[in-house]
């Protein structure tokens, strides 16, 4: 307490024995617009941006740490029944999932005409372990509007092998801020029968659009015409309602207008900037397609199981449970943003590989090809296996469900034993790990953290050891000290599968690679 006390008394000793500088960099600031080149089309799910000819000429510098895209992205409801709905949907039946980035399955990078960042599958689910590790409460807290930034809770998920009214298989979907814990002996339920997480992400329900009289959220300053004008101007998200959806017509449509920083989609963009004639393209593939969720007549709530599920790497809504109350209105209102941006502000001066299911005390060895240089994590990633123990959602990958939490949560339960990681001839372990405190202290909690998780007084990270023993239960391997910059090395990565329940395993594998850019004239000179 003695030398903190003297540190504040030296710190504000030299600030009164010096003024504070000036500072004074640039002398002009604007945000520059770069559009897709779609052209309305994005049937595909494909949006391309262009920066090479809509930045001729002279902007200024701007760094892509600031810049960030938006987009417009539209959740559907529809009835596909034979009967209509009881009662209108209303918004608090869905949301998106926690991190908006789940919403890209893919993103390509070229610069000067050289591709720098190539297509990968599963390329953002790495940015959950990011999130996880390298944000701060404090960034979690202001951001978490954004970002969507919501963790999702361990104890309240739940399983039946069953249809019922919290969806088939694992969900986490439950909102019921009343329901007390389970003291039962029968231990036949999750802890709590509500996701905090899940609940933060409902609270932020658009403000809903239709023919009703009443305003939004019942202030008189959203009335029905302000409540369109508003957001057809601002961009503001937006649930369009209708009355009871009869059979083959749409039931609900929420319309997000969203914001992504490039940061948060890869960590490339924290080291690049734009200057003189800048020749940068994106390629972003998003998560589109269709759920089909079987709902009796009442329509009390969201379903009994997933019929079909067509999406790229993941579903990217959450629908609430019918134990939540919350039951599954369209107007002729039709927001006017159609099109992908990226906003820059000028100023004048790893990859998935493939699954394999194991049971009970069944290896998992795997070999990766010999491709990849200067590695720095291997990562392994458990889903359940869905083959069997689910009523209609068999093969449908844990993270394509819209009950579940998935991929921000992992498979419940979920515990490997004698976890190794083999880069060339050389093991990143001396002996192998197993799912234990270990692995979460040395690998987990030092992945992103500030001085490598020692400091005390500052710190990052999101999931502390007893969430990560639940739901978050990634096994990280640090292989930065075993690989060669340049020596290409085949990876491969063993364990036992200890727990009760089959077991598919994403593997990303994060390595470096290596740019240099003159980032006066933004010709790219060398890339490996």
């Amino acid at each position: 307490m003695t030398d903190s006390t003297q540190l504040s008394d030296a710190y504000l000793l030299d600030s009164s024995l010096k003024s504070d500088p000036e500072i004074r960099i640039s002398k002009g600031k604007k945000v520059i617009t770069v559009n897709d080149g779609n052209n309305g089309s994005y049937n595909s799910g494909l949006v391309i941006i262009d920066s090479s000819n809509q930045l001729n000429g002279s902007n200024g510098w701007a760094s892509l740490k600031e810049g960030y895209l938006s987009f417009p992205y539209v959740v559907t409801a529809k009835n596909t029944g034979n009967q209509a709905f009881s009662a209108p949907l209303n918004r608090f039946c869905s949301t998106l999932k926690t991190g908006i980035w789940n919403l890209i399955s893919d993103i390509e990078v070229e610069l000067d005409g050289k591709s720098i960042l190539t297509s990968c599958d599963y390329k953002m689910f790495w940015n959950n372990l990011r999130a996880q590790t390298e944000t701060s409460l404090a960034d979690a807290y202001k951001h978490a509007a954004e970002t969507n930034l919501y963790p999702d809770d361990w104890y309240s998920i739940n399983y039946t092998s069953v249809q019922s009214v919290t969806g088939d298989g694992y969900s986490n979907n439950q909102s019921d801020v009343l329901q007390q814990l389970d003291t039962t002996l029968a231990q036949n339920q999750e802890n709590r029968a509500c996701n905090s997480g899940f609940v933060s992400k409902l609270n932020n329900a658009p403000m809903v659009v239709d023919q009703a009289t009443n305003p939004s959220f019942s202030w008189p300053s959203l009335n029905k015409g302000a409540s369109a004008s508003i957001v057809q101007h601002t961009g503001r998200n937006a649930f369009i309602e209708v009355g009871t959806a009869s059979p083959g017509s749409v039931a609900g449509t929420w319309i997000y207008l969203v914001k992504i920083r490039l940061t948060d989609l890869h960590p490339l963009f924290k080291e690049l900037d734009l200057c003189a004639n800048p020749k940068l393209k994106l390629k972003l593939r998003f998560n589109t397609g269709v759920v089909a969720v079987d709902m009796d007549k009442t329509a009390q709530g969201s379903s009994n199981g997933i019929a079909q599920l067509t999406t790229d790497n993941g579903a990217s809504a959450l629908v609430t449970t019918a134990a939540g109350a919350n039951t599954f209105k369209v107007t002729s209102f039709t927001p006017n943003f159609t099109q992908t941006t990226m906003k820059l502000k000028s100023v004048s001066v790893p990859n998935g590989k493939g699954t394999d299911d194991k049971q009970l005390n069944a290896t998992f060895d795997r070999t990766l090809g010999a491709t990849y240089k200067n590695i720095k994590y291997v990562a392994v990633l458990p889903f359940a296996e869905t083959t069997d123990l689910f009523a209609t959602a068999t093969n449908v990958e844990q993270f394509q469900s819209p009950f579940d939490s998935a991929p921000w949560t992992y498979m419940p339960g979920a515990s490997m034993r004698n976890f190794q990681v083999t880069v060339g001839n050389t093991t990143v372990f001396a002996e192998t790990h197993e799912y234990d405190y270990e692995s979460f202290l040395e690998e987990f909690s030092k992945l992103g953290a500030i001085n490598g998780d020692v400091t005390r007084e500052m710190n990052t990270g999101l999931i502390d050891f007893n969430k990560w023993t639940f739901a978050p239960c990634a096994m990280i391997a640090d292989c930065s000290r075993i690989t060669e910059k340049d020596v290409p090395a085949s990876i491969r990565v063993s364990f036992t599968n200890n727990c009760s329940q089959g077991m598919n395993v994403l593997v990303p594998v994060v390595y470096e690679r290596e740019l240099s850019i003159d980032r006066l004239t933004g010709e790219v000179e060398r890339w490996d």
